[in-house]
């Protein structure tokens, strides 16, 4: 990851934020776990059409290939941004 190690924004919040009052922060561990599950979601979600890509070129069905492609490129476009929104951090 070019020298960048990923952080969820959990660890962030209680470390750089544990001098801070809890309560002030409650709704940024629910927000950023509801982050997370989107993100994984996308990415079970793209292998998934990665495997019926697969099975619609073996049988020469690039209509619905091109579908299914074009589907998971949304999908990698929107995971990317949820990612941009986690924190990164220099090791």
């Amino acid at each position: 990851m070019g020298g960048y190690a990923y952080i969820g924004i959990y660890e962030y919040v209680s470390h750089r934020l544990v001098a801070n009052k809890d309560s002030a922060f409650i709704g940024i561990n629910t927000r950023m776990e509801r982050l997370d599950i989107a993100v994984a979601e996308n990415e079970r979600r793209i292998c998934e059409l990665t495997t019926e890509a697969q099975r619609y070129t073996a049988s020469y069905d690039h209509k619905r290939l091109g579908d299914c492609l074009k589907a998971a490129e949304k999908l990698q476009r929107q995971t990317s941004r949820l990612q941009n929104l986690s924190l990164y951090k220099d090791p």
